[in-house]
């Protein structure tokens, strides 16, 4: 009878050594899962910056080869973000969409130029068009997208 105790006990103490050798694994595997999660993370925003960085490029070529319209004229939009927030710039219709975008993050520095699409017309307005391109006129409205 006293062997099978012992029996019983070393049992429940090899259970219990057992258990807690496996919640030590799933605590080193919860931690390499939030390790490989932040990998994930700093790779995506790399790959980001370079994708920002080719689209930069890209569009810095584009304008050195385009002639600025001398015949635009001065007028007021809207801009409207999905929260519902309306912003209004006045600019001139020989500017560049990348140029709005930066009057409109001088605005509301949470709008990062390069992370917004604007759309207007059911188009997405490229940076290196001048708003002249797309027949903005004086109280058009153009909505913001995050990206």
């Amino acid at each position: 009878m006293e062997e099978i105790k012992n029996l019983i006990k070393n049992q429940n103490e090899e259970i219990n050594k057992l258990k807690s050798e496996n919640s030590e694994l799933e605590k080193l595997i919860e931690n390499i899962k939030q390790k490989i999660i932040v990998f994930q993370n700093k790779e995506r925003t790399i790959e980001e910056e370079k994708k920002n960085k080719k689209e930069e490029e890209k569009e810095k070529i584009i304008l050195k080869n385009r002639t600025k319209p001398t015949n635009g004229k001065d007028i007021t939009i809207y801009l409207k973000n999905l929260k519902g927030n309306i912003y209004t710039i006045s600019i001139n219709t020989s500017e560049d969409i990348k140029t709005l975008k930066e009057k409109l993050n001088k605005i509301d520095n949470n709008l990062d130029s390069r992370k917004i699409k604007l759309i207007f017309n059911y188009k997405i307005l490229e940076n290196y068009k001048f708003l002249s391109e797309y027949n903005l006129e004086n109280g058009n409205v153009i909505n913001i997208i995050n990206i």
